[in-house]
């Protein structure tokens, strides 16, 4: 096999690689769309060296921290705060209220929270209603990726993710670390602590029920893209099970959920799906 994995492999060559990464990583490319995973598996052979399948599942057995920068490369974690801000306002606007008049205290869930920008931004919008609202809320942030969780945990953000941030909530909720003189413009910014207070972060695989936790708002954005069909209806099954009735589901802009109504859903509007309250 070359260093470039053919997107067109027989199944018992896909097997054969699942079965070798599961074994390796723990992590199952199953569930993944075989081209676009063998393009990605294929690039990131290739930047570490390994110009054959069985040469890289090698380097993961001898160097464990390649087992992190696998799984850190395969799930893409790519985010910024207030992504597509239009629904971030629409969740402000149209959400919330509902929400907090029916259930005064929040428990939500993000989803593949990445390294934090999407629940920081959530808990951010409540802290606004907090000042002129008494309620409480709590939010669970997961994902797959324990680099990415811990970069959530330390809440430290270039200055590019916060691009959709006011100024005034920047200076409301972050604190300014300031760039050496030799790098100037390449100033951080740190969450403050009552954000942080507010958000645990955990690992988990999406795939597999979280059955400990209801919710009232799910969070789940720019995950599925390279899910195969039962994977994605699997996934949004077990988001299903984890809302409380009345609770909402709020999906990423390019994740509009067409078989809403599979999974008991009623629709809110593009990208916010509920599920009813009991009768």
């Amino acid at each position: 096999m070359s260093d470039r994995l053919k997107d067109d492999l027989s199944s018992v060559e896909l097997e054969v690689i699942r079965k070798g990464l599961l074994s390796a990583t723990g992590f199952d490319i199953g569930n993944y769309k075989p081209g676009q995973m063998l393009r990605l598996l294929s690039t990131i052979m290739a930047r570490a060296g390994a110009e054959t399948f069985q040469e890289y599942l090698a380097l993961l057995k001898r160097e464990p921290q390649r087992i992190e920068d696998f799984k850190h490369f395969i799930t893409i974690n790519v985010s910024e705060f207030f992504r597509d801000k239009s629904l971030f306002d629409y969740l402000d606007r149209s959400i919330f209220p509902p929400l907090l008049e029916k259930f005064k205290s929040l428990k939500i869930w993000s989803a593949g929270c990445a390294s934090g920008e999407e629940p920081y931004s959530v808990s951010i919008l409540l802290e606004e209603r907090l000042r002129q609202k008494f309620f409480d809320y709590e939010i669970l942030a997961t994902d797959i990726d324990d680099e990415a969780l811990e970069k959530g945990k330390i809440g430290v953000f270039p200055a590019k993710a916060l691009k959709n941030v006011s100024p005034v909530l920047k200076e409301s909720y972050f604190d300014v670390i300031e760039a050496p003189r030799r790098e100037q413009g390449q100033s951080e910014f740190k969450v403050q602590e009552k954000l942080k207070k507010r958000i645990t972060f955990q690992k988990q695989d999406l795939l597999l029920p979280l059955e400990t936790q209801k919710f009232h708002l799910v969070l789940c954005r720019n995950v599925v893209i390279y899910f195969t069909e039962a994977a994605k209806n699997q996934m949004y099954s077990n988001l299903a099970q984890t809302l409380l009735p009345g609770g909402v589901l709020f999906t990423g802009a390019t994740e509009n959920l067409l078989n809403y109504r599979d999974f008991g859903f009623e629709k809110l509007e593009t990208y916010f799906y509920r599920k009813p309250f009991l009768k």
